[in-house]
């Protein structure tokens, strides 16, 4: 049909218009999903606080339980671990490691000592220093997930961080027999109140003897 001898729209036009309209749709929604779904940045919060269950699978037995509260400036890292053992995998109860000082001291029942001298903790771009790649979105444990395989100069490690909120890790898998560690409850902090990482005594200053416990990795 003609309008004014201006337009002229044939059923050809129509389907070729549609054609377009479709393509630039796809063009719109994949520009969308490219910026949602980009690589987020690997590097945790400078102060946060979480907590964490280690869990076997896939049959998700919990192995053990802990809350970290970390202020990556001051170098300083609080570990409160619920299950404990000795150098005989003896269970021993509570216990807790603080970094600071750049030094590592073991706190228990009756105990506080310097159980490694001259280690930090973990900074928060250590996943960006190893070898990494990027596998995109999938799922874990019913959620959306940004995905990584990092390797530790030993193995291979699964990494994921929640789409939802990608400023946290939300799980890591590795080991034999595979176990994750699932991280929930995490917050941002603006300040940390430096009672978190005070020493009980000075005692704690004293080398631990021998090995009290076997020292956990760090996250």
């Amino acid at each position: 049909a003609e309008y004014g001898g201006i337009f002229h729209i044939t059923k050809n036009n129509l389907r070729s218009n549609r054609t377009m309209d479709n393509k630039t749709l796809l063009v719109v929604l994949l520009a969308l999903l490219s910026v949602i779904y980009a690589q987020p940045s690997l590097r945790w919060p400078d102060r946060w606080s979480t907590a964490r269950n280690k869990v076997y699978l896939p049959s998700w037995n919990l192995i053990d339980f802990a809350t970290y509260t970390v202020d990556a400036p001051k170098q300083a890292l609080r570990m409160d671990f619920e299950l404990c053992t000795d150098e005989n995998n003896n269970v021993i109860g509570t216990c807790s490691y603080i970094f600071v000082n750049s030094n590592c001291y073991y706190l228990a029942a009756n105990v506080c000592c310097n159980a490694v001298p001259g280690l930090l903790p973990t900074p928060p771009d250590w996943i960006e220093k190893l070898n990494h790649t990027y596998y995109g979105v999938t799922e874990f444990a019913g959620e959306r997930v940004y995905k990584w395989i990092f390797n530790d100069g030993s193995s291979d490690h699964t990494y994921y961080q929640r789409v939802s909120d990608p400023r946290f890790p939300f799980a890591q898998l590795g080991g034999t027999p595979l176990s994750a560690n699932v991280y929930f409850n995490s917050v941002i902090l603006d300040s940390i109140d430096p009672a978190v990482f005070r020493l009980p005594s000075a005692t704690c200053q004293k080398t631990c003897p021998g090995s009290p416990v076997k020292l956990p990795k760090i996250f």
